[in-house]
């Protein structure tokens, strides 16, 4: 027999109870996985938005416009997607958008590690940009949703619906996981939804833009951190966080 998840007190929702409802929302449409969310987490459940497109924001606005929704400004965004975010704004009038930038601004950073360290080491400085301040814009929450998806990457291609994020200690929701690239477009043109204008111009994937390239289809992550074997920042493996910049 199951456990009725609804019953327990979010707080104490386990890895194991995360286990059942992943194998409960496996095949669950988008709206559903974040229904349940929102259901299940109300006010502890925070939503993530790169503004690469506003697709996940969407489905999360329309199911509860109260949900915080939080973005990382590493300082190094391209302005396409600060453009993103300010039609964001305006389009979804109830949004309860936080805005997080690293501890050190670009100044400071250069100051300590010298400049341009994305060139040097990329690593430290997501751990700086990225990895910093997303320990804080989660601080307070015992869920977190995501728009990664199973088409992205290979290291990628495993994600489930739901699971216990080990790296931030709280559960994770990746309501988009099934979704193609084509998934995306058609959801942005049935329901008029804005995009990052980078998406027609060869970028699938969209980060900062001195480590952003254009990219192939076949794996949208290729185009970050070009010339290196790196896919990901950190934001979504186990590696434990750094709490300091």
């Amino acid at each position: 027999m199951t456990t009725d998840l609804r019953s327990i007190p979010p707080g104490d929702l386990t890895p194991e109870h995360i286990a059942q409802l992943n194998r409960e929302l496996d095949g669950a449409d988008a709206h559903e996985i974040v229904k349940v969310a929102v259901d299940l987490f109300g006010d502890a459940l925070t939503t993530a938005c790169s503004f690469q497109d506003l697709v996940l924001l969407d489905l999360t606005y329309k199911v509860d416009a109260s949900v915080r929704v939080f973005t990382l400004d590493t300082g190094f965004l391209f302005e396409a997607t600060e453009a993103t975010m300010a039609r964001a704004r305006k389009r979804y009038p109830e949004l309860r958008l936080e805005v997080y930038r690293p501890a050190l601004d670009i100044g400071a950073q250069a100051a300590l590690h010298g400049p341009r360290l994305y060139e040097r080491d990329s690593e430290a400085c997501c751990a700086i940009r990225k990895l910093e301040p997303m320990s804080r814009a989660l601080d307070g929450s015992l869920a977190w949703m995501t728009g990664i998806r199973r088409d992205q990457s290979p290291t990628r291609a495993a994600v489930p619906p739901v699971a216990w994020d080990y790296k931030w200690d709280m559960v994770k929701f990746a309501p988009l996981y099934a979704w193609t690239t084509e998934d995306i477009r058609s959801y942005c043109t049935v329901h008029e939804i804005d995009y990052n204008p980078l998406l027609d111009r060869g970028y699938p994937s969209i980060g900062c833009a001195p480590c952003t390239r254009p990219a192939g289809p076949d794996d949208a992550r290729a185009g970050r951190w070009s010339g290196s074997s790196r896919t990901e920042c950190g934001l979504h493996t186990e590696t434990p966080a750094p709490t300091t910049a």
